[in-house]
């Protein structure tokens, strides 16, 4: 998160009441990401309330929620001195949505700041991918191929027009005039 700006959480992922995770899209009657029920959200270390609106991440079978998405992991599935295999979640939240149940909540986090204040979606990825390198040179192990993906594609590169003025303006300072070519 700190590196790249993008917050993921990890999971024992021999804490998952089944083993079997796919890369269709989530049936309707047990998604693994879903809003909160009437019902208290997973064990964190603060106190929680219920509130419809919020997402929550549920476990392989869809039976019990595991983190509330974007703001907190579940301590049921926590990583601890015994995990031996280690599940990531890198995801994209809305952002008023993520503020909103993170004050609804009272429960501030660097992942609820973040993504609160919008995070790229097209970070993800390379987020994941960077947090299992990482983890595979501190703590060894081996890294199993393939992702689950529900991402509908990348966005259209936008293209911003800047005049050389106008950076002058930002910079507070000058450059000297050269012809290059934009990127």
């Amino acid at each position: 998160m700190l590196e790249l700006g993008h917050p993921l959480h990890t999971f024992d992922y021999d804490k998952f009441a089944t083993t079997k995770l796919s890369s269709a899209a989530p049936s309707p009657a047990t998604p693994p990401v879903r809003r909160l029920r009437k019902r208290s959200p997973p064990s964190t270390e603060s106190s929680a309330s219920s509130i419809s609106n919020i997402c929550m991440i549920s476990d392989g079978d869809g039976s019990r929620a595991v983190g509330i998405g974007g703001i907190m992991g579940g301590a049921e599935t926590e990583i601890s001195f015994s995990t031996k295999n280690v599940l990531i979640e890198c995801a994209w939240f809305e952002p008023v949505a993520i503020r909103r149940a993170a004050r609804f909540l009272k429960l501030h986090t660097e992942a609820s700041t973040r993504f609160g204040r919008g995070a790229d979606p097209e970070m993800a990825e390379l987020a994941s991918r960077r947090a299992a390198e990482l983890i595979l040179q501190l703590a060894g192990g081996e890294l199993l191929s393939g992702v689950v993906d529900i991402y509908p594609g990348k966005r259209a590169a936008k293209k911003i027009h800047v005049t050389r003025a106008e950076i002058l303006r930002v910079m507070g300072a000058t450059f000297p005039t050269r012809k290059w070519k934009p990127v």
